[in-house]
């Protein structure tokens, strides 16, 4: 039996994240985005999180999200609600409403 393969959102941060330094926030970074590249795992972005990916990209994400695409394993989505109002619609307290935006 053949296991379907997930698909994650990867936030800007860990694309930021995933420098060339031996920092284990840096290193930790870099092997999540590795597992995801060499597994069957595929990503998903929203033309919001590519824009912020743009912004906060290192060279090695750089290079991991070129390795996907080629790979055809980048699932581009459009989002139909804005955060904020999924947010504002969220059955959550005004204050982790502020913390979620």
């Amino acid at each position: 039996m053949k296991i379907k393969s997930q698909s994650f959102v990867v936030d800007a941060d860990l694309a930021r994240a995933a420098g060339a330094s031996e920092n284990p926030v840096s290193k930790g970074a870099r092997e999540v985005l590795k597992a995801i590249l060499e597994s069957e795992a595929r990503a998903v972005f929203c033309p919001t999180l590519r824009e912020e990916w743009n912004k906060h990209k290192s060279l090695y994400s750089t290079r991991w999200h070129s390795s996907m695409t080629a790979k055809k394993k980048i699932d581009r989505v459009k989002i139909e609600s804005s955060v904020s109002e999924i947010i504002d619609a969220a059955q959550i307290s005004d204050a982790q409403k502020l913390i979620a935006k």
